[in-house]
């Protein structure tokens, strides 16, 4: 609860319950590494470089633009990404039914194995004008009979941006997920 509350007071971020005990793991394990004493900076700084949130390097998957299009009837969602993975500009589609099952149709698609989303939560950050979504996703990735899972969290002024920054960020994190070689990088 003390470490959740960090967040709140620092980042005005509500973790799921999920993420927090996924954290929380994380921050027993930097304290045994420096001999039980972590600071309240040093607490903010792991969650910031954990979740690659609110860090100047951007993820292995990072989101450039978007364009999220009906197609046909019954709300179907195609979505073109320009994506840089692994320092590569990609241009890549999916389709789905809303903005992050097109995401992971795109990224199923370009990977070996399956991500798929266990958890997924937001909320507002502030109000008015200048109100921010925050989002938290926690992927599941199967691949070769293993299942491992990773957290994403992003926020942006854009709702379904955040969003999908939040899944990208999830699949940075997890081991395994590589691009397939893709001709002419599409």
């Amino acid at each position: 609860a003390d470490v959740a509350s960090a967040i709140v007071n620092s980042l005005q971020l509500e973790l799921p319950r999920r993420l927090q005990a996924s954290f929380f793991e994380v921050v027993q394990r930097a304290a045994r590494d420096t001999s039980g004493d972590i600071s309240y900076t040093d607490l903010i700084a792991l969650f910031r470089k954990t979740y690659n949130y609110g860090v100047p390097t951007p993820s292995r998957i990072s989101l450039k633009s978007f364009n999220l299009e009906n197609v046909g009837e019954g709300g179907r969602k195609q979505m073109t990404a320009d994506l840089v993975w692994d320092g590569v500009d990609h241009n890549l589609r999916g389709e789905g039914s809303g903005a992050l099952s097109a995401v992971l149709a795109m990224l199923n698609s370009h990977i070996d194995g399956t991500l798929s989303i266990k958890e997924y939560a937001e909320h507002s950050i502030g109000e008015g004008s200048d109100v921010q979504a925050a989002s938290y996703v926690e992927l599941a990735y199967d691949s070769q009979g293993k299942r491992t899972t990773a957290w994403g969290v992003s926020s942006d002024t854009d709702i379904t941006a955040s969003g999908l920054k939040a899944v990208l960020r999830a699949a940075s994190a997890l081991e395994g997920v590589v691009l397939k070689k893709l001709a002419n990088g599409h």
